[in-house]
């Protein structure tokens, strides 16, 4: 039986993700800091579903994808086999007010994750974003149809891990 990590796994996204990987008999992880950007109440209200449903093959970590130590209490104590990185300071409007704290939880977290996933031996990783994703694109919008040519170039950087596989997911929601 496989074990996801499922980082942002008490969100919206997460919590529906954690629910198939458990309908298909995966073991999911879900870490969440349960930042109040959303309203903390209904990401518990989505894990106690989930917990009560599977409770033997799911399991809830409290934590913060930029805490090294808690990641790799996580990857010693559980033998994972991917990792899902949902997790970001969410909303592009604020990000605007305090680039700080975005570029600290969603570039140096997503980071920190990725260093913790080398550590341990981790060969999957997706990354999806759902409301921003950065790379070459052609003007300022990003629709359905536009083409992003490099958005997460992990795999080529020169200290990337051999046989290490980034999938990039973008999710356009209407």
């Amino acid at each position: 039986m496989s074990t996801i990590l499922v980082t942002g796994g008490a969100g919206f996204i997460g919590s529906h993700l954690c629910e198939q990987l458990l309908s298909d008999g995966v073991h999911a992880i879900g870490l969440d800091n349960f930042d109040s950007f959303y309203d903390p109440n209904i990401k518990i209200k989505n894990i106690e579903v989930i917990a009560k449903k599977f409770p033997d093959l799911f399991e809830l970590v409290t934590g913060d994808i930029r805490n090294p130590q808690h990641l790799k209490e996580i990857f010693k104590k559980n033998k994972v086999d991917f990792v899902i990185h949902l997790a970001a300071r969410a909303g592009v409007r604020p990000s605007i007010s305090d680039p700080l704290l975005y570029q600290d939880v969603n570039i140096r977290g997503t980071n920190v994750l990725l260093e913790a996933c080398k550590e341990h031996g981790i060969k999957h990783f997706i990354f999806a974003s759902s409301s921003s994703v950065y790379g070459k694109t052609k003007g300022s919008l990003l629709r359905k149809r536009t083409s992003i040519s490099n958005p997460f170039p992990l795999t080529e950087q020169p200290n990337a891990p051999e046989n290490f596989s980034v999938i990039p997911i973008i999710i356009f929601m209407e």
